[in-house]
């Protein structure tokens, strides 16, 4: 059952990936948005569903399926934290976070971070990676979990 819900967590996590891709694409706002948060709720709900999919012999009772699309979302949330701190080491998500770190230094200590060889641009980056861990890793594994639970139990409910 669990090798099961990993390889759904690991399906989920490159469906977060591809979600993370497609938002960088400039549609116009109501769009874009609409389509990009719908589609991580399809691959979150999803990611649970296969889980049980994948295991249908191993889960015989409703707890067994909530578990693994959990587990499942627990593995997709880590993969769509990784591919999130992934895009914003390439510095497109999250900018304005890390200009917002920046900010939160004076010119001089800049200058002093530079003298050391820290460019302010290595600054904006780390703020960008640091927020996208805690929005799209911690936030989105806990989502995950429990919409990967979700869809364990539709599932369960379905068959």
């Amino acid at each position: 059952m669990r090798s099961s819900a990993l390889k759904a967590g690991v399906a989920g996590g490159l469906g977060l990936f591809v979600i993370l891709l497609i938002s960088l694409i400039p549609i116009p706002f109501p769009l874009g948005t609409c389509l990009v948060v719908l589609g991580f709720f399809v691959v979150w709900i999803g990611t649970g569903m296969l889980a049980g999919l994948l295991a249908e012999d191993g889960i015989q009772t409703r707890a067994q399926a909530v578990s693994s699309g959990a587990f499942a979302g627990f593995v997709a949330g880590i993969g769509g934290g990784i591919a999130g701190m992934l895009v914003a080491a390439f510095g497109a998500l999250f900018p304005d976070l890390g200009e917002g770190v920046l900010a939160q230094f004076s010119p001089a200590q800049v200058e002093a971070l530079s003298q050391t060889g820290i460019a302010a641009d290595a600054i904006r980056l780390a703020g960008s990676i640091v927020s996208a861990m805690f929005v799209c890793g911690l936030g989105g594994m806990l989502v995950a979990v429990a919409l990967g639970s979700l869809g364990g139990r539709i599932y369960f409910r379905l068959r």
